[in-house]
């Protein structure tokens, strides 16, 4: 009685976490992708500025 009780909580709680993770997974990758952009075109604007005319020329 009680494995069934617990069951009856945990089994419909698992479903409600996994769809919500099923309907925010667009969001968070989202967010996870500008964040990665935006740290490979600070290192890109970074190493542009470090270049010489020398560099630019070749």
């Amino acid at each position: 009685m009680r494995l069934r009780r617990l069951l009856r909580i945990v089994v419909p709680a698992l479903v409600f976490l996994t769809g919500l993770l099923v309907l925010f997974y667009p969001v968070f990758s989202d967010l996870w992708n500008q964040r990665r952009q935006n740290a490979l075109i600070e290192h890109y604007e970074q190493q542009v500025a470090q270049m010489t005319e020398e560099d630019d020329r070749s």
